[in-house]
């Protein structure tokens, strides 16, 4: 799986499919997140925020490598993301699509748009960003913190890293301003 992800583009997308039609693997996460005070929609989403975080790992990091198979790897992803999730919902009180769908925060938005069948299609839209936008916004949309994003990304400061994912949302925005019709598609219902 490893190799066809670092693979050619063809590769990488055939590797992709095949992790999003295993039928097992997709059980189980569902499995885990009914058991954790999650639904069907938190238990789609979780698998396919795995999925890309997995793919993300294996191509960004040349070095990384399996001890186990890449099963384990997802399925603890898939925990790890699950447990901060539900850290998130503690912390914050959440807003009802109706009221979210016309507040224009960034952060509200995004965490929209990621959720369910759409965040297919914001992939799609995320690669037509540049790299550096799309690293940052996908950290940031997998709760990494500001200063975590900072790091890994090397920006000076927790500050830097902030500007840059506000410059993103905007060129984010604007793609979707200038796209009507892939807007409509990834809009809260």
């Amino acid at each position: 799986m490893i190799e066809k992800i670092r693979g050619s583009e063809l590769s990488r997308n055939t590797a992709i499919r095949t992790i999003m039609n295993d039928a097992v693997l997709k059980q189980k996460i569902k499995s885990y997140i009914l058991k954790n005070s999650g639904d069907a929609s938190d238990a789609e989403t979780i698998f396919h925020d795995a999925i890309v975080t997995f793919v993300k790992t294996v191509f960004t990091k040349k070095e990384f490598q399996l001890s186990v198979h890449w099963h384990g790897f997802m399925l603890g992803t898939a925990r790890n993301l699950w447990m901060n999730a539900l850290r998130k919902k503690k912390k914050h009180v959440t807003v009802s699509i109706e009221h979210a769908s016309h507040n224009e925060s960034g952060e509200n938005n995004m965490n929209l748009l990621l959720k369910g069948e759409r965040g297919r299609i914001l992939q799609l839209v995320l690669n037509e960003m540049k790299k550096r936008c799309k690293d940052v916004l996908m950290l940031w949309a997998s709760g990494y913190k500001m200063v975590e994003i900072a790091t890994q990304l090397g920006y000076k400061s927790e500050g830097v890293a902030r500007k840059k994912k506000s410059e993103c949302m905007k060129e984010l925005y604007t793609y979707l301003g200038n796209n009507p019709h892939i807007k409509e598609r990834i809009r809260p219902v």
